[in-house]
């Protein structure tokens, strides 16, 4: 699954021209640790560049210690390794 997201700011959207979106990759087969089923999670932010070029701009791998919450104005907050993410998506719609 993936979202397009918001530019980080106003002189980003006249400076470069590209979209960047966060898509949610899961592994297809669960596999086995310490008797668990596991499945494994990343979160990739990726740059989608003029002439059909794509760049991985940061990927989060999701753990049980991985806190995902909402921050009141549409975006996601992702707090991984002491560091924090903030994705906002370009519309939430219900």
């Amino acid at each position: 699954m993936a979202v397009r997201l918001q530019p980080v700011n106003v002189e980003t959207v006249s400076s470069v021209n590209h979209a960047r979106y966060l898509a949610i990759v899961s592994s297809a087969h669960c596999r086995k640790i310490n008797l668990q089923n596991v499945r494994e999670v990343v979160l990739l932010g990726l740059d989608c560049l003029p002439n059909n070029k794509v760049a991985i701009g940061v990927t989060i791998p999701v753990y049980a210690s991985t806190r995902v919450s909402l921050d009141g104005d549409g975006g996601v907050v992702v707090d991984f390794d002491s560091s924090s993410h903030i994705f906002r998506p370009v519309s939430v719609q219900a």
